[in-house]
């Protein structure tokens, strides 16, 4: 466990996010960061990997009126990371950042946690970076997570993650750990993790 003294909170009740980052492959990319708690607590836990983070600090009515800044959630995120050498953060849309940071590669993400705009247009972009992250991790697959299942908005999103890992052979497998995600919403942990790699050789044949 953390020994820092960490400000504000997690915003993913409900979910096993320490169990996320443990069994999931190779970097962490976390999306809407809001007060950075999640990054500070498990960049020290894991200091052997690196942790992404992206997050514009406008809110998006989710939590707080829609178009407000978020100056509060800035200033907590940048004293949970303070010193954290493994912990790399954007201040920005995840739409910039796919269209600004150029090759992915080097970064290695084989985890992506989905928590930002809880609105479709914004998942879809968050879901087309999570896939071309894999495509160029060492292992060519990973793992995404959806928080907030009980929006309409994110359980679309998912639709689209199964259609997008359809249409680039992608297989995509309901992934079991961090159990209990959303249970309170009345969702099961399958709804909201997948396991994204290229279909086996078996598998393609088996689409045909």
């Amino acid at each position: 466990m953390t020994t820092r003294t960490l400000k504000g909170r997690s915003l993913a009740d409900g979910f096993d996010l320490q169990a996320f980052v443990t069994h999931s492959p190779l970097n962490f990319l976390e999306i809407g960061c809001f007060d950075g708690h999640n990054l500070g607590k498990f960049a020290e836990m894991f200091p052997d990997r690196v942790f992404y983070g992206i997050d514009p600090f406008v809110s998006d009515g989710h939590v707080g009126p829609e178009g407000r800044e978020l100056t509060e959630q800035r200033e907590n995120l940048k004293h949970n990371i303070e010193g954290l050498g493994n912990v790399k953060f954007f201040e920005m849309t995840s739409k910039r950042f796919a269209e600004e940071s150029g090759d992915h590669s080097s970064k290695n993400i084989g985890a992506v946690f989905i928590d930002g705009a809880h609105i479709l247009e914004h998942i879809k972009v968050d879901v087309d970076l999570s896939l071309s992250l894999f495509s160029q991790n060492e292992n060519k697959s990973g793992v995404v997570g959806f928080h907030d299942l009980r929006l309409q908005d994110v359980q679309e999103g998912i639709e689209y993650l199964r259609e997008q890992a359809k249409a680039k052979n992608l297989a995509c497998i309901p992934w079991s750990y961090a159990g209990g995600i959303e249970q309170h919403h009345g969702h099961a942990a399958t709804n909201g993790c997948f396991m994204l790699r290229p279909k086996t050789e078996q598998e393609l044949a088996e689409t045909q």
